[in-house]
């Protein structure tokens, strides 16, 4: 979403269009990403989310890897 707003794009012009207001929205989705947890651990003790997880096993075996 940042990234959407940030490129002042079509996702601006449809939010503006919608009567949304895009900098309240990005006050809104800053706010938002500020409140999200950071990862602090070392990489070798980095997981994967299980919806990340099964994405990644469901491709590799496809592959046939």
């Amino acid at each position: 979403m940042k990234a959407l707003l940030e490129q002042n794009g079509l996702a601006t012009t449809l939010f503006n269009k919608a009567g949304v207001s895009t900098s309240k929205l990005q006050e809104y989705t800053d706010t938002f990403i500020k409140r999200q947890r950071k990862v602090k651990n070392t990489p070798n003790n980095i997981y994967l989310g299980h919806s990340l997880s099964i994405l990644t096993l469901l491709y590799n075996s496809e592959r046939g890897t």
